[in-house]
């Protein structure tokens, strides 16, 4: 036996679907947060690609390069967050089309920028970026 929502059909019901739907659009995962958290931690120079004198300095000084993460998509996210942590203007074009050429969203976008917008206020102004 089937079951018919009337309250749907009769457009009772449609907000809250769709306020779900953008809730799920604008939402990160706990894991995507973390990613987020310890790409605090990291440096511009964990995004560029090793140039000649950086793995010179490392076969010298000793030390493990920085290794990207093996999922592609949370590399992107990465490597965007490092990008709003440490920039003090506004992220280019390109490398937010390559965030959501990663699968993300132009909400979950906003999302991340307003949240480390919100964690760079808060901080001491000696630990700002």
């Amino acid at each position: 036996m089937a079951y018919l929502d009337f309250a749907v059909h009769a457009g009772l019901g449609v907000a809250p679907v769709a306020a779900a739907r953008e809730d799920v659009a604008t939402a990160l995962s706990p894991l995507e947060w973390s990613v987020v958290t310890l790409a605090r931690r990291d440096g511009r120079a964990s995004i560029r690609p090793s140039g000649f004198l950086s793995r010179l300095a490392r076969l010298v000084a000793g030390g493990a390069p920085k290794t990207p993460l093996s999922n592609p998509r949370l590399e992107a996210l990465r490597r965007f967050a490092v990008l709003a942590w440490t920039s003090a203007r506004p992220i280019a074009s390109e490398d937010r089309n390559a965030f959501l050429a990663a699968g993300f969203s132009a909400g979950q976008t906003e999302t991340l920028l307003s949240h480390v917008g919100a964690a760079r206020a808060l901080a001491p102004r000696r630990f700002r970026a």
